[in-house]
């Protein structure tokens, strides 16, 4: 091709093409050069993401005469395609409950699931399964001391990374043994644990509470939803969250932080009635704020107690939401 000619070309876009085919052959072909991004489109289809529940794509599935669907990460890239055959021939996930038994405070789709076991020690809720399960729930202080009596029934020898954890699990929810939910069993459990683990209890609470209450670089939400539960009474949807401090000043940097957030949680949870407690682990007392129609009348009246002048009431010897919330 002549020097012009590919002057010419530059100028005004076009591109020139070397091939060792006629050019009737060429012609044939030069359709198929398009890229597929100049037919494919975004709007208007009928998509799912990775995370569309089962029983939301057999919905879509059964309104619609087409059988393949695209599917979309989170980024609403393409991952592959799924069927009506491919849904209808799946399984359902297989799982177990640990530390709750309750349909609110279960994860998303689990109704979808079949759950195998319940392994728990708070009170017996309302959820429901379709055929017999194994059921385990013990009055102790931590589903963890449950789970080290599993191991031990098993003849199943604890690791020490395994240990340590059992062991964080049930000086979190005994509060280091003075919560009124801690048993016996719970202290026997975590002595034992700690031995395994190579721990020292007193140093090993102190360093994990410390490390937990630090708010270094976490959002509102971030250190609301670390533990946060839902509950229902009769009609009325309500939910508490819960965080322990070894220091009032980290209390009071948290209560900060999470006061002006609690109504967006409120809306965001779905839920009538909203508390926080802030746990002062040594002085064995919580500071409690809250929001919603009636949880100022509730704190009120359950405790008879007065809120303070920043609108937080402070509940002494109440350290356990299970059993004195």
């Amino acid at each position: 091709v002549g020097r012009t000619i590919q002057r010419i070309a530059d100028e005004t876009g076009v591109a020139i093409m070397t091939t060792p085919v006629d050019t009737y052959a060429a012609g044939k072909l030069i359709s198929q050069c398009a890229p597929i991004s100049y037919y494919m489109t975004r709007d208007n289809i009928l998509k799912f993401t990775l995370v569309t529940p089962v029983a939301d794509v057999l919905r879509v599935m059964a309104k619609v005469r087409h059988r393949y669907f695209p599917i979309l990460d989170e980024e609403g890239k393409y991952c592959g395609m799924v069927s009506r055959r491919n849904v209808i021939a799946l399984r359902k996930r297989r799982i177990i409950l640990v530390d709750h038994n309750e349909a609110t405070q279960a994860v998303e789709g689990f109704d979808q699931a079949e759950i195998l076991e319940i392994i728990d020690h708070h009170r017996i809720g309302s959820l429901e399964t379709s055929g017999p399960v194994y059921f385990r729930n013990q009055p102790v202080g931590c589903t963890a001391t449950i789970i080290t009596q599993m191991y031990d029934e098993n003849g199943v020898d604890i690791p020490p990374q395994i240990a340590g954890l059992l062991l964080a699990a049930i000086l979190s929810d005994t509060l280091a043994f003075r919560s009124p939910t801690c048993t016996p069993v719970d202290e026997n459990t975590a002595k034992r644990l700690a031995k395994i683990a190579g721990v020292d209890i007193e140093e090993f609470s102190t360093e994990m509470f410390e490390a937990g209450e630090k708010l270094d670089g976490k959002t509102p939400e971030e250190v609301f939803l670390q533990d946060f539960k839902v509950f229902m009474c009769g009609d009325i949807r309500f939910g508490v969250a819960q965080g322990s401090y070894m220091t009032r000043k980290n209390l009071q940097a948290a209560q900060a932080l999470l006061q002006p957030y609690l109504e967006e949680a409120r809306n965001k949870q779905n839920v009538e009635d909203l508390y926080m407690l802030l746990t002062d682990v040594p002085k064995e007392e919580s500071v409690v704020i809250c929001t919603g129609r009636y949880a100022a009348e509730v704190l009120s009246n359950g405790f008879e107690s007065r809120p303070a002048a920043d609108g937080s009431w402070t509940l002494p010897g109440v350290v356990s939401r299970k059993k004195q919330f």
